[in-house]
């Protein structure tokens, strides 16, 4: 396979996984819109003690699973470039050259450091005899000169910016492959934490009538209060205050 192919393949399998983080972070995005809905539309309002405890902490957690989830997909799509420096420092793609020295371009580098070194040094000899034709420009000499030295940066440069595809790819991969471990455990963290505050929030409707009282403004007729007077019917009713009926569930 040639050097471009298998750089093209290198680039695509990059964005495709970019393009996986993306979806996952609109995915959990969208969780964490679903969380925070339910906990405006839920009864957490009405519940207390051990509930409401449990309502709290199953949202931290939902949330928590959520924004650990993002965290992890989006540091994929940090990786999009990547300077010289990096390549040179890279302990990765030192031991991927040590596999396959042909990674140097044929040059007889040892080094990434040497590489970028030369093409560094390459550019500057360009420029000086650019700015010589410009003195110049009737001198075939100088203008040979220059053109020569911009095919030998240019295949330095093209051996550095195929370095830099290299690193990127694999930074890409290995950092996905890692996030993809916590990436699930927010996926798990974000549906028990769902659950848990699903629960909590909303006790079932026997719990919720056992802990309201209802109380109702108008007595109905024949309802005695504390003063004694009877009401219209004549019947004594419950104790309480003048006017008022209260139901105990």
């Amino acid at each position: 396979m040639a050097p471009a192919d298998a750089q093209t393949q290198r680039t695509t399998a990059a964005n495709q996984v970019r393009q996986n983080a993306k979806w996952l972070i609109a995915a959990f995005a969208a969780v964490g819109a679903a969380l925070g809905a339910g906990i405006q539309i839920s009864n957490v309002g009405g519940v207390h003690g051990l509930r409401l405890a449990g309502a709290v902490l199953g949202a931290a957690v939902g949330l928590g699973g959520v924004l650990l989830a993002i965290w992890q997909a989006g540091k994929v799509l940090d990786l999009q470039v990547a300077t010289t420096s990096e390549l040179v420092k890279n302990e990765r793609l030192r031991e991927r050259i040590g596999r396959e020295p042909t990674f140097l371009g044929g040059f007889g580098y040892e080094s990434v450091a040497e590489l970028v070194d030369a093409r560094t040094a390459a550019l500057e000899k360009y420029r000086v005899a650019e700015r010589a034709t410009w003195q110049k420009p009737d001198d075939q000499v100088a203008a040979g000169r220059m053109k020569s030295l911009g095919a030998e940066f240019d295949a330095l440069n093209q051996t550095v910016e195929f370095l830099r595809g290299v690193f990127i790819y694999e930074e890409t991969m290995s950092t996905y492959v890692q996030a993809r471990r916590l990436i699930a455990l927010g996926a798990v963290l974000a549906f028990v934490g769902l659950f848990g505050f699903a629960v909590a929030a909303n006790p079932p409707a026997q719990q919720r009538e056992a802990e309201t009282v209802i109380v109702h403004t108008t007595s109905p007729r024949g309802l005695r209060g504390p003063t004694g007077r009877r009401g219209p019917s004549g019947r004594r009713g419950p104790s309480g205050p003048p006017g008022w009926h209260v139901e105990d569930s």
